[in-house]
């Protein structure tokens, strides 16, 4: 996603970035894949290994599924939430990181 590329190399002195594969299972080579063809040069857990991630945000921030969905956590603590594209401008996120203190 261009929108996290540009955040991640805009504030790499605060902001770590971690995907989680929320879609249905891919194979190895599918996933490998589908994060090249999206540039995405940063860690991204399988979806295999994030059930538990993905059932604790669904039950404690009521994510429904929708995607994209970014949390801003700050010391173990949601801080700030967009939910889908429309919802989730360059300038939107950094104003989010901006106001975390």
């Amino acid at each position: 996603m261009p929108i996290i590329e540009k955040v991640k190399n805009s504030y790499q002195d605060r902001v770590s970035v971690i995907a989680v594969q929320a879609m249905s299972p891919m194979l190895k080579w599918e996933a490998k894949r589908f994060i090249q063809q999206h540039n995405m040069n940063y860690p991204v857990i399988d979806r295999d290994e994030a059930d538990k991630i993905l059932v604790h945000i669904r039950e404690i921030y009521q994510w429904t599924g929708f995607l994209p969905y970014v949390m801003l956590i700050k010391d173990g603590q949601i801080e700030q939430v967009f939910k889908g594209a429309n919802n989730m401008s360059f300038e939107q996120l950094s104003q989010g990181i901006n106001d975390i203190k």
